[in-house]
């Protein structure tokens, strides 16, 4: 998706198929972990970015004009809890 004002990449995170793992040797099950870690890294560094932004627009000086409540939540968290589908706690 392009969002206008908004740098993208063509970086793609690639998921291995874990249906095999038992036919895996030790090793390729240890760069398959690596891997997978540093995949994570980079998805969690972009989703806090993005709920940082939210948050700073969600200020509560804001008050009900802030984003997080013009989407029915109560907080930044709560908002990005039900975006995500995630639990903050």
């Amino acid at each position: 998706m392009q969002t206008p004002g908004v740098q993208t990449s063509t970086s793609v995170v690639v998921l291995p198929d874990v249906s095999g793992l038992g036919a895996v040797s030790d090793e390729a099950l240890l760069q398959l972990q690596r891997e997978s870690g540093a995949a994570r890294r980079r998805v969690d560094a972009v989703v806090a970015a993005i709920s940082g932004e939210l948050a700073r627009r969600s200020a509560r000086e804001l008050g009900q004009g802030g984003l997080a409540a013009r989407t029915g939540a109560r907080t930044p968290e709560k908002a990005v809890q039900q975006l995500t589908g995630v639990s903050l706690t």
